[in-house]
């Protein structure tokens, strides 16, 4: 089964930003602090340059990317990294290996409890209350007395409703973020789908969750998983839907229970 799970090397993002000598453009991005953990970043990408949203915190290796699609944008970017300062920058891709900066915006985040961020849908997991998929986790949840049926039961819905698409990632662009409507009427897809319509859910639900991109000894190379907090024992636990998925796909059991050392090889968290 382990080397059924097709890998997700496709969205492994190892570029290193080089910064060349920053320069003034037109329609600079625009920064609002949300006050919730996330910054709105709006930016119009008229002409289809490569381009990315940069969080850093001075002083330590956390690094997240955010692709700025072509056409008018906003993008709410969340701050993961807790209550510390971040510098947040749009960069665009000059000559195939050095970014410019064209914004940045620095923010310090002092709030009563940092994990609130991953209540709120963002670039990674964008969801309305109105999509379909988060009105069906409202309507299976709605007679739920605890977080733990909560979690069980749209689990339950992720693993039965959707197939996994062993072809899809031959198809996708680099830059592909899901769409939770998309993936949901497709009722397939890959590892990151899962992972963001299932966060979706829980977030509407108010469960913490987050996108955890990185490696995993369950499978080979490149994977996506989530991450849920524990209100009651105040700790986080993992979930892989995905492999879930591929076990129900193929007609054996499985629990969503998973053993926390296999999946320590974090690299981006949403």
């Amino acid at each position: 089964m382990k080397n059924r799970i097709m890998i997700l090397a496709l969205f492994a993002i190892t570029l290193g930003i080089i910064f060349a000598t920053p320069e003034k453009i037109a329609k600079a991005g625009t920064f609002t602090d949300n006050k919730n953990g996330t910054v709105t970043v709006k930016y119009n990408n008229s002409n289809g340059a490569t381009m990315k949203v940069l969080v850093t915190v001075t002083g330590t290796d956390y690094k997240q990317y955010y692709v700025i699609p072509k056409g008018d944008n906003t993008l709410s970017i969340p701050l993961t990294a807790g209550n510390v300062t971040y510098l947040v920058r749009v960069c665009t891709l000059k000559d195939g290996k050095s970014y410019t900066i064209v914004d940045s915006y620095e923010i310090t985040l002092d709030l009563d409890d940092p994990n609130e961020v991953y209540l709120y849908s963002s670039a990674e997991i964008n969801f309305k209350l109105s999509d379909k998929v988060v009105k069906i986790a409202a309507a299976l949840t709605k007679n739920c007395e605890t977080e733990e049926e909560v979690v069980k039961k749209l689990h339950k819905f992720v693993v039965e409703y959707f197939s996994y698409d062993y072809d899809k990632i031959n198809t996708l662009s680099t830059d592909y973020v899901p769409d939770i409507q998309v993936v949901y009427k497709d009722k397939d897809g890959i590892c990151y789908d899962f992972s963001v319509v299932f966060a979706a859910m829980l977030r509407t639900q108010g469960i913490e969750t987050k996108l955890i991109k990185g490696y995993s000894t369950k499978v080979d190379g490149y994977h996506a998983w989530n991450q849920i907090y524990d209100s009651e024992k105040e700790e986080w636990y993992t979930v892989d839907s995905t492999y879930d998925i591929c076990y129900d796909d193929a007609g054996y059991s499985y629990s969503i229970d998973k053993v926390e050392s296999d999946y320590t090889n974090i690299k981006y968290v949403y």
